[in-house]
């Protein structure tokens, strides 16, 4: 199928198989978008919609008697994918849910899924993940709405996809509560993951025991509070590292203008000391933290990070 040189013509809405929906893998992305034909094959007295089903009521809310088409030469299952992918990604970007629609076509119909395939749908590298990703769909719809929303990379719907039911729900009011940065979303639902795959807790306990659930009821919660908790929990070690240099920190009232920072994974174990200057900081104040006894307590942070 090739979609050089493919002329438009006008189809009567009467002539389509509307009820025939094999191909009703996209969605309207606004009530604004723009006019696009549809693509269409011939099917015994009327015509089998290939691509165009979230279009249609475009053309009926404004009382369209035809609706312009291509008719493009038919080919194989296969091709027909690689053609309404390519023709739709002209105009629109792919949703995670479409591209989980199409995964779950290709599966059920036991299309040959290769390079080409991949690269159409932009997941080469997950060949060996078309199953998770034809979940994807699946999912709540808070969910899905909120993947969609955001264009969620693959990698962080699949995460979502491994999750349990109590961590889904979990995520689901997170979503309801606090509309999250897909990045910290990302780092939310692996996490949980992570802590689920753990054989002896299970992701219900883990909510009940550290009060997760009771965190996002509670007035006054942050969405950072739970993101450093469900942090903690997974890496308890350097949690608890971490949580000792903050209170090194404090105990020595160290001023505002001398920032202590270092990796808090614990992976690079660097430290980074910066000092800001300005007209109000005096050299003898500054002296007075340049001492012996700050020194010490940077070798303490060394010491702990180590």
């Amino acid at each position: 199928m090739n979609s050089k040189n493919l002329k438009v013509k006008l189809v009567k809405f009467e002539n389509l198989n509307v009820g025939d929906r094999e191909f009703d893998f996209f969605k309207l992305k606004s009530s604004r978008s723009s006019i696009v034909p549809i693509i269409i094959e011939p099917l015994n007295l009327k015509y089998k919609i290939i691509y165009g089903y979230h279009l249609l009521h475009i053309y009926i809310e404004y009382s369209f008697d035809s609706i312009p088409a291509i008719l493009p030469k038919t080919g194989s299952i296969k091709e027909k994918i690689v053609f309404i992918l390519n023709y739709h990604q002209k105009f629109f970007k792919l949703f995670p849910t479409e591209i989980s629609r199409i995964a779950g076509y290709i599966l059920k119909n036991k299309i040959e899924i290769d390079e080409q395939i991949l690269k159409t749908l932009r997941i080469s590298d997950y060949k060996n993940r078309i199953d998770e990703i034809a979940k994807i769909k699946d999912l709540n719809r808070v969910i899905t709405d909120y993947l969609d929303e955001k264009f969620a990379p693959i990698k962080t719907c699949i995460y979502t996809v491994r999750l349990d039911s109590e961590a889904r729900k979990y995520v689901e009011k997170l979503i309801i509560k606090f509309k999250p940065s897909l990045s910290i979303y990302n780092e939310i639902a692996q996490n949980l993951y992570e802590i689920s795959r753990r054989d002896s807790i299970k992701v219900s306990k883990i909510l009940t025991k550290y009060k997760l659930n009771k965190m996002i009821e509670k007035r006054g919660t942050n969405l950072e509070e739970i993101r450093k908790e469900i942090y903690r929990i997974r890496y308890p070690t350097i949690s608890r590292y971490n949580k000792n240099i903050e209170n090194l920190i404090r105990k020595k009232n160290i001023p505002k203008y001398i920032k202590i920072n270092w990796d808090k994974t614990l992976e690079k174990r660097t430290l980074e000391i910066n000092i800001k200057i300005d007209e109000n900081i005096k050299d003898n104040r500054l002296k007075e933290f340049v001492t012996d006894d700050f020194l010490k307590t940077i070798k303490s942070i060394q010491e702990i990070i180590r």
